[in-house]
Parts: C-alpha cells; sequence; structure tokens
C-alpha cells in the first residue's frame, strides 16, 4: 500500500451550473502553434502562448467558461479530432503572471487542464478566473499538452480552445491545484498490484490551505486503475468535504475499441461537486486527499490530481459541510465495477531469453536487451543516453514499476516477485519494448 507523503498543490475541474451570459461578455477561440504528433507516441511539451488575442486574450478581463480540443484546421467550426487519430492525455493552461498565482494554491499557475475524461469548465455565471496581472494587463499563457498518435502516420494539430470572457468585473474565484505527488511537471506513481482480485490501494497525501474561503467546485483527474478520491479536512476532525468518483465505459465504448491499445484506458468520466454556497476551509487547514485505486493489478504512471476553486473570504474555524451539493458529469450509463484491463505490448520482442549480463542500454526508441531473465533479488539497470526523454514502466505483470522520464542518467530496479514483466517506453510505446523473466 501507499504511504502518506507530503502533498503539495496540481487536476481537477470544476464547474458550476450554467447561466445567462454577461451583457459584457464574448466568445473568443484561441489556437496554439502548430503541434507535430508523432507516430505510436505520447510525449509531453511545453509551448508560451503570448497575450495577442490569437494564442491567449490581448485584454485583461475574466473567464467564466472553458473548453479545448484538437483540431487539424485553425477555423471555429473544425471538427475534433478522434481519439483514434489523437487523443488528449491531457492538457494544462498556465498563466504565470497572472495576480492570483501562487505556488502554494496552484503551482504557481494552473488555472484549467482536460484530461481524457474530457472535463471543461462551463458558465459560471457571476463567477470567473481574473485573466490580469497585478498591474492590470492580460498576462500571457503557457500550455503543457500531452497528446497520444495512435496512426503510423504523423499529424500537425493545434490545440483550440475556447473561452466566454467578461470585460466587466465578476466575482474572482482562486484556482487551486491538489496534487499527491506535488508541483512536479510528471506526478506520477505506481501502484504495484500486491494485493487480491477486488482489493484497493490508497495513496493519501496533505495539503495546506493558503487562505480563507469556500470551495465551490471541484473534479479529479485519475488513470486506468481509479476508484475515487476523496478530500478531508484533518483540522476539523477529519471532515469529509468532497469526493470525485471514476466512471468505466462499457466494452463498446470508443476507449476500448482504439487500436493499437497504447495504455490502460482511463475514465470516460470524474464526477464534478459544486456547492453555491460553498465548503468552508480556513488558511492553515491541513486537507487530505485520497486517490483509491484497484491493486488487484499493477498500473504505472498513475495520477492523483484535484483541481478545485475558491471563493475568498474570512471563515470563522470549523464548520459543517454545506447541504446543497451537486453532483455533475455522471454518465446516463456505465460500466460497475471498475473493468479489469492488461495493457499488451504493441510489437512484443522475439528470439531467446538471454541472461542479464551488465546494464540494459536505452536510447532514442530503444533498449538494447530486450528480453532477458535474471534470478530473484537482482538488480538491474537502465543506463539512458537519449536526446528525448524515456521512461521503464511495466504494460502487465506480476508488479509494476516504473522510472522517470530520463535522456541521461540511470534507474535501477530489483524485482523480487517471479514471473514474466510486459514492460515499455509509455512516450513511445509503438516502438520501445521490452520482456523480463524473473526466476526463483
Amino acid at each position: 500500500m501507499r504511504t502518506t507523503r507530503a502533498l503539495l498543490p496540481i487536476l481537477a475541474l470544476l464547474a458550476l451550473a450554467a447561466a445567462p451570459a454577461h451583457a459584457a461578455e464574448q466568445k473568443i477561440t484561441l489556437y496554439s502553434k502548430p503541434i507535430e504528433v508523432t507516430p505510436y507516441s505520447g510525449e509531453q511539451h511545453y509551448m508560451p502562448l503570448p497575450a495577442n488575442g490569437e494564442q491567449a486574450p490581448a485584454d485583461p478581463g475574466w473567464i467564466t467558461s472553458i473548453r479545448v480540443d484538437v483540431v487539424k484546421k485553425k477555423t471555429e467550426d473544425a471538427k475534433a479530432l478522434s481519439i483514434q487519430d489523437v487523443m488528449i492525455h491531457h492538457i494544462v493552461l498556465h498563466a504565470f503572471a497572472s495576480k492570483w498565482a501562487s505556488r502554494d494554491a496552484n503551482c504557481a499557475a494552473q488555472f484549467f487542464a482536460r484530461g481524457e475524461e474530457n472535463q471543461e469548465m462551463p458558465h459560471f455565471g457571476d463567477y470567473g478566473i481574473a485573466n490580469m496581472t497585478a498591474g492590470g494587463d492580460a498576462p500571457d499563457w503557457f500550455l503543457t499538452h500531452m497528446l497520444m498518435n495512435h496512426r503510423p502516420y504523423p499529424f500537425k494539430v493545434y490545440v483550440r480552445t475556447r473561452i466566454t470572457y467578461s470585460d466587466t468585473p465578476v466575482t474572482e474565484l482562486t484556482p487551486l491545484w491538489i496534487d499527491t505527488a506535488g508541483c512536479d511537471p510528471d506526478p506520477t506513481y505506481t501502484v504495484e498490484g500486491d494485493g487480491r482480485r477486488g482489493s484497493t490501494d490508497y495513496d493519501r497525501a496533505l495539503w495546506t490551505v493558503p487562505m480563507d474561503g469556500r470551495i465551490v467546485g471541484a473534479q479529479g483527474h485519475l488513470h486506468g486503475g481509479g476508484k475515487y478520491q476523496a478530500l478531508r479536512n484533518t483540522s476539523c476532525g477529519n471532515q469529509l468535504l468532497l469526493k470525485s468518483r471514476a466512471y468505466y465505459g462499457h466494452k463498446d465504448h470508443i476507449f476500448y475499441r482504439v487500436r493499437p491499445i497504447l495504455h490502460e484506458p482511463s475514465p470516460i468520466s470524474m464526477s464534478r461537486i459544486r456547492s453555491p454556497s460553498g465548503i468552508p476551509v480556513s488558511e492553515g487547514d491541513q486537507l487530505q486527499l485520497t486517490a483509491a485505486y484497484d491493486n488487484g493489478l499493477p498500473h504505472t504512471r498513475v495520477m492523483s490530481i484535484l483541481m478545485a476553486y475558491l471563493l475568498p473570504g474570512e471563515v470563522d474555524g470549523c464548520q459543517d459541510p454545506p447541504d446543497d451539493f451537486i453532483t455533475q458529469d455522471v454518465p446516463k450509463s456505465y460500466r460497475k465495477p471498475y473493468p479489469r484491463f492488461k495493457v499488451p505490448l504493441m510489437a512484443p520482442p522475439t528470439g531467446v531469453f538471454k541472461p542479464l549480463s551488465g546494464p540494459i542500454g536505452v536510447g532514442d526508441y530503444f533498449f538494447s536487451k530486450r528480453r532477458v531473465v535474471v534470478e530473484r533479488g537482482t538488480q538491474l539497470t537502465w543506463n539512458f543516453d537519449a536526446s528525448r526523454d524515456h521512461d521503464v514502466a511495466v504494460a502487465s505483470g506480476p508488479r509494476g514499476f516504473q522510472s522517470e522520464w530520463i535522456r541521461n542518467g540511470e534507474y535501477t530496479f530489483t524485482p523480487t516477485v517471479p514471473g514474466k514483466y510486459n514492460i515499455y517506453c509509455t512516450l513511445h510505446p509503438g516502438r520501445m519494448s521490452q520482456q523480463l523473466k524473473v526466476v526463483d
């Protein structure tokens, strides 16, 4: 089981009920620069979005709704790409110079994110996020994106961001980004899968509330195998504040029909929790975020991120939770319980298993030793020497393990459970695979 770790703020998207548009509100469509997504890959990249009116708003104002997708043409009527072509693994929008940006509250700037669950920020009514610096100017934005290409050819695409935007002041919300891995650009961990079928792994971490206020909405982000996230206030008797649940599609859902299989399918939705009156929290309160994952199978490179929106304002000590909770983004039909899923290797290695001798080399799109056998308790070392990031992760096997993203360096692991481990680079699953056999 995972142990409690110190937590700094990072995904979960909120929303409040739809409401009539403000008189001074307008719809704006923004586009990133072109992005090339290479075949059978899912790399993370970064891109500045200057406040020029094309990539980020040119004038200061208040964001009252956000939706993002991926298109091949920079037109309002362009159809979003199917996940059979290019799938959004995650997209994060940052505004580093915004007046609300704080490492303690939102990892210094993160105000919106979308995962495979297709999160959006619907219209808030009288609430909004101030898109302005302390000096009153429109800030530049910054884009983090991981797009996964399921085709054997590259795509040139654009991230399209559609917002509603007001130049009339609205009630300002502060984005909160709470993540069990802290403000890390790769906030992932491994569920080892060392439990019986149906068992649950709990990953817990503490986060300190940076200011008084009321949480008016929140939504979680989990990967395949995730069950739910719960947020409790340990400073107020371990009071349960909210829970965001994962929902999975039926066997015929597109998530399970995409080929080739490059990773474990994620939930099709995470429930969004909103409260018009708000969940009261006080500066200095210790909130505990818990992520529940299936522990009957290994799950590598999973996340536990909750994004919430706080209405700042004085709160007088511990208070009872509100009674006006509204749960949204629950699919009309979904699969229950969590569907067990073993990730195959797209291009499994062939040939005989050879005894390990020395380190395993990792370069651009290859493992130097693709089928190796070792005795239980033998330490393995992967030496990375590449021009781009790669990793080592278990796709399926007796237990899960993973490295960080590495270009130059090494990763070591000592397997203690016999069996066959299917290993791949999660950034380049169509080109980099390996098999490890552990024997007594």
